[in-house]
């Protein structure tokens, strides 16, 4: 009798101590984790190097964008005005984002998350004249410390407004000190078969918009190094044959 009472009491305690642990564990996960993760992001912001694209506001951001989007209306958010049409012409201009110190890179498996909680915010978006975005884009060329510039090209499905913050994601992450712009085309010709077989016609006719608008960067703007980053379907946007026609004074360095 003594025995099974003994025993009984030793289950009883190894179930105490199981359910202790486990209400640790979770305590420690939705406590103490989140906001020891939140603390190593907000700390990381006071020891950024993005310091080009910073401006006064704290958390803010300056990236730049070329397009080949054919505007579809005349009022409204500059971000809805483009629709999915492509256009022989460019469209220049900056856009600025706030990203908040929460973001993380874990984020990136899962995009939607940081969508929906607007971790990265577009705060505004201007056009810009050819010859006004050179000269900007210029001068932060010439204050880089590698005299650089980063061109993004995002691929199908992407809609403008998710390029830009995409854009403004892949700055974050890598935090490096020089000019950012996105290149952006009409990928979000719908999620079909159709539609992604339109997409791929449309990348490849954007692929004269792009050459030429990497000999105006090239020439005009004349950074000593420019890297080019795409992904998924953009590099259909940006064909090797383009990259192989730059000026021979140029460093070109592709990173697809």
């Amino acid at each position: 009798m003594m025995r099974r009472f003994r025993k009984t009491i030793l289950w009883v305690l190894a179930g105490l101590v199981v359910v202790v642990a486990a209400a640790g564990a979770w305590v420690y996960a939705t406590v103490f984790l989140p906001t020891d993760m939140a603390l190593r992001h907000a700390e990381s912001f006071l020891f950024r190097r993005m310091a080009i694209a910073e401006l006064s506001e704290e958390a803010t951001y300056r990236f730049f964008f070329a397009t080949n989007r054919r505007q579809t209306a005349s009022a409204g958010p500059f971000e809805k005005r483009l629709g999915n049409e492509r256009q022989e012409t460019l469209t220049f201009g900056s856009f600025d984002t706030k990203i908040e110190p929460s973001l993380g890179i874990g984020m990136l498996i899962n995009p939607t998350e940081w969508f929906q909680n607007e971790e990265i915010s577009l705060e505004r978006i201007a056009a810009l004249e050819q010859q006004e975005f050179v000269e900007r884009l210029s001068r932060l060329v010439a204050a880089s410390p590698r005299r650089s510039l980063l061109v993004v090209v995002h691929g199908f499905r992407e809609a403008f407004p998710s390029a830009l913050r995409k854009t403004a994601f892949v700055g974050h992450v890598l935090d490096i000190n020089t000019p950012i712009l996105v290149f952006d085309w009409p990928g979000d010709q719908g999620s079909s078969l159709q539609g992604y077989r339109r997409a791929r016609r449309v990348a490849q006719t954007s692929s004269a918009d792009f050459a030429g608008f990497l000999a105006l960067l090239v020439r005009q703007v004349r950074p000593e190094r420019l890297w080019v980053i795409a992904n998924s379907m953009g590099p259909r946007s940006l064909p090797m044959r383009c990259l192989t026609s730059m000026p021979t004074e140029s460093l070109l360095r592709p990173a697809l």
